[in-house]
């Protein structure tokens, strides 16, 4: 009869360089190429989802800032209404020119039309009306720009200055 081959079983590499017997061997582990692939993996998700908070962060900042500054400008527009109001009563404006006042972040241009209204940005209205006062006075803080018109009624008699209308327009 013949004898069965045995095989040989092939020795299984030791991982490490200790051995279970106690001695040393040398080479090459492979336990490591794993643990650095996950490694990679997750750092690579840590930094996309921090980058993706700053980004986040950084756009609502820059929207409350936008916010910020038109809210400035507005109010600068409606201090230059008040300011012209101030000047109306007192009698101390020259009709037509643009009058700027400076605020701590913003500034308002303020233009008194007096006898007409519907004026444009670049001169007093194109109608005629007796008696009325159209103040146009322009915030602006930074890039932001607001626009407000208010109308004045002046009774000729008394010299009694009324305020008719105040909105804010477009450009």
């Amino acid at each position: 009869m013949r004898k069965k081959s045995q095989k040989n079983p092939k020795k299984i590499p030791k991982f490490g360089i200790f051995t279970p017997a106690g001695g040393l061997e040398f080479g090459i582990s492979n336990k490591g190429i794993i643990s650095l692939g996950i490694t990679l993996l997750l750092g690579g998700i840590i930094i996309e989802i921090g980058v993706g908070i700053a980004l986040i962060t950084y756009l609502l900042n820059q929207n409350n800032f936008g916010i910020k500054q038109s809210n400035e400008s507005y109010v600068a527009a409606e201090s230059g209404i008040e300011d012209a109001i101030l000047r109306v009563i007192n009698d101390n404006f020259t009709t037509g020119s643009i009058v700027t006042i400076d605020l701590t972040n913003a500034s308002a241009d303020v233009r008194i039309c007096e006898d007409t209204i519907g004026g444009s940005e670049n001169g007093c209205g194109a109608t005629a009306a007796p008696g009325k006062t159209e103040i146009i006075s322009v915030g602006t803080s930074q890039l932001r720009k607001r626009k407000i018109v208010a109308v004045l009624n002046i009774d000729s008699e008394t010299k009694k200055v009324s305020l008719e209308s105040i909105s804010e327009t477009s450009f």
